[in-house]
């Protein structure tokens, strides 16, 4: 074989290898490029387990209400720290009066919303209210720099917000308040009620509405009952109401209270 016939087969094998490094170095890619794409790679891998791994956040813990004060605060502690401290744990108050103060009408104990002897009376001078969504926190005393938590409410009611929708009522699942030792909460029907407290019996109130007429412990009375259930009142039955009427009020401590009759 001759030096002219050996040429073009020189040339045809360069002209290939130079096709074939540029391929292969193409499909390789660098060593950045590809930690580049491991790194998206992980990336899209750790936002997946994080998507699956998220778990709704859990409710807020239950806050036990008693006959002497509302989770951990007790009756008689000092109105102002009390406020804030239950401002820091539930939020800022839906509701709040602001402070209030009660007069004296002659020929009447206690001290007086407004002029008439049948509005809401009690025997602090000073009154406030601070509500969310169902429970509201009472505070009262002689000047609101010594006046104190002297009471709570819950209920499906909104008793002190002035300004609410007639038809507007609270969120009975909010905040989640349950009795001491028992855990009955509002929305509980009369048969989980009586179930807890054996003595429990049903009573009247105004317009025939059905109360707890013999509740665990003394509480505030609205107009109707302390302690209230949904329902009709049975006159011929005057101590008995159906198991599943629901429980719509309770309360504890002291508020003021509108007059009777």
């Amino acid at each position: 074989m001759d030096a002219r016939s050996a040429r073009p087969r020189r040339t045809m094998t360069a002209a290939l290898v130079a096709l074939v490094v540029p391929l292969t170095l193409a499909g390789c890619g660098t060593q950045d490029d590809a930690g580049e794409r491991d790194d998206r790679a992980t990336g899209s891998a750790a936002q997946a387990a994080t998507v699956v791994e998220t778990e709704p956040a859990a409710p807020a813990p239950r806050m036990a209400a008693s006959d002497d004060g509302l989770g951990e605060w007790d009756f008689g502690d000092p109105a102002g720290p009390a406020l804030e401290s239950m401002t820091g744990s539930l939020g800022a108050a839906d509701v709040d009066t602001g402070w209030e103060e009660f007069r004296r009408l002659d020929g009447h104990d206690g001290w007086y919303r407004d002029d008439d002897p049948l509005g809401d009376s009690w025997q602090h001078r000073y009154f406030r209210a601070a509500c969310w969504e169902s429970l509201c926190s009472i505070f009262g005393g002689g000047s609101p720099s010594d006046a104190a938590f002297v009471g709570w409410e819950v209920s499906a009611f909104q008793r002190w917000n002035e300004h609410a929708d007639a038809d507007a009522d609270a969120d009975p699942t909010a905040p989640r308040i349950a009795l001491a030792g028992s855990g009955v909460r509002l929305g509980d029907t009369w048969a989980d009620l009586r179930a807890a407290y054996p003595g429990a019996e049903a009573g009247g109130g105004e317009g025939a509405s059905l109360v707890v007429g013999t509740p665990p412990w003394p509480g505030i009375f609205d107009g109707a009952g302390a302690w209230r259930l949904s329902g009709t009142w049975d006159s011929e039955r005057p101590t008995w109401a159906p198991d599943d009427v629901v429980i719509t009020r309770m309360s504890g401590g002291v508020g003021p209270e509108p007059g009777c009759c």
